[in-house]
Parts: structure tokens; sequence; C-alpha cells
């Protein structure tokens, strides 16, 4: 958001805060203005704290704030801010206060893979797809796939990887070059070159898969100069 329309945003959700002090969503909005549009975490976290604090107390069920959504933001910012074991905590709440919050167990996720705790990571991914609703599961799918091929079971991550394909039409090329990489590492570069260029049929700009492709085929060339 262009700085001028974040003040603008700023003027009128502080307006809407004088007038609506116990509207938890106001106060979710803010922060969410603090933490993505001027990266100040620490007022976002006051402003969270707030919200969570409001739609505890008025136990909203309207479906305007959800206290699982305001914990979720909460952890993004502890994390940014270098703070995960509490982020982890708050996206584990998260996950406890709405089972179905997709970007709360992927966020949780993501988290642990970065730590490279993977049997976690994959014990939430099987949590969280027993609960999610099906068509939101791609990013979970594909971080247990990810993990998988972490701990080198390539069987198990082929397995997660082949499951996401065609899921989400915006990841359709990553998830062809995910294919494609396991492949290789499995030995089939037939099928990894053939992964690959379904990936940049769907998206010729797709540089992992462009810059991938061409060093398997330059293995294939000295494969066959030999």
């Amino acid at each position: 958001m262009p700085m001028g329309k974040t003040e603008e945003a700023k003027v009128l959700l502080e307006k809407c805060r004088e007038l609506g002090p116990t509207q938890p969503n106001v106060w979710l909005s803010l922060g969410n203005l603090y933490k993505d549009n001027y990266k100040d975490l620490n007022t976002a976290l006051e402003y969270y704290d707030q919200a969570e604090q409001l739609a505890r107390k008025y136990v909203f069920t309207d479906g305007r704030v959800s206290i699982a959504g305001i914990l979720n933001n909460q952890a993004l910012a502890k994390r940014e801010l270098g703070e995960v074991d509490e982020a982890i905590e708050l996206f584990v709440n998260a996950t406890q206060m709405d089972n179905t919050l997709d970007i709360a167990w992927f966020s949780l996720m993501e988290s642990l893979m970065n730590l490279e705790r993977y049997d976690e990571v994959i014990t939430a991914g099987k949590m969280a797809i027993v609960h999610v609703p099906f068509q939101k599961t791609r990013s979970i799918r594909a971080m247990i796939g990810k993990a998988y091929a972490s701990q080198k079971n390539l069987v198990e991550a082929e397995k997660y990887f082949k499951q996401v394909v065609g899921m989400d039409p915006r990841t359709v090329a990553e998830d062809y070059y995910n294919l494609g990489i396991l492949n290789d590492l499995m030995g089939r570069r037939k099928d990894a070159i053939y992964a690959l260029e379904k990936s940049l049929q769907v998206d010729p700009n797709y540089k992992k898969s462009s810059d991938s492709l061409k060093i398997l085929q330059e293995k294939m060339k000295v494969k066959h100069k030999k």
C-alpha cells in the first residue's frame, strides 16, 4: 500500500477505534497496518493484544473476528522479531482454537521446518489435513513433502508432491518443479526433465525450473558422450 494510502487507512481506523473502542476487528486491522505497512512489530503486537482481550471478553461468534486469526497474527509478528519459541506456542494455540485455520497450521509447520524439526512438521501436517478443508491443504501437503525430502524419505515425499499438482492453479509450475527435483534425486532423470518441462509449459518464466532443466540436460549430454 502506498504511504499516502497507508496514512489515510490509519486515520480512518483511528476514527473507527474512537467510535467503537470495544470492536476487536478495528484493533486487529490497526495491528495489521503497523505490521505489514509500517513494519512496527511492537506496536502491532500491542494492537493485537488488545484485539485478543476484547474478542475473548465479548465472545464474538458472528464471524466478524477470529480469536485464532488474532493469535496467528501475533505469532507472525513474534516470529519476525526473532521470538520463535513464543511464535510456535501461539501458532499451536491458534490451531487448537480453530483447527480448520489453514494459515495457522502452515505457519506452524514453516516455523518448525526452519528449525529442521522435520518429524514435528510431518506430525502437524498430518493433523492439519484431517481438519482443514481439502481445497485449502495444498501448501500443507507440499510442506509435508518437503519435510520428508529433507529426511531423505523420497518415496513419501513423492506421494505428497504428486497430491498437490493441480490443487492450486497459481502453484502448478512450482509443484512440477518440486516433482522434477525429487525425480532427479531418485535418479529418474527423464522423469525429472519431463516434470520441469511441464513446469515451464505452465510458466515459461519460472526461473528455478529453467535453470534446473538446463543443468539436467547438460548432465544427460555428458552421459551420452561417455
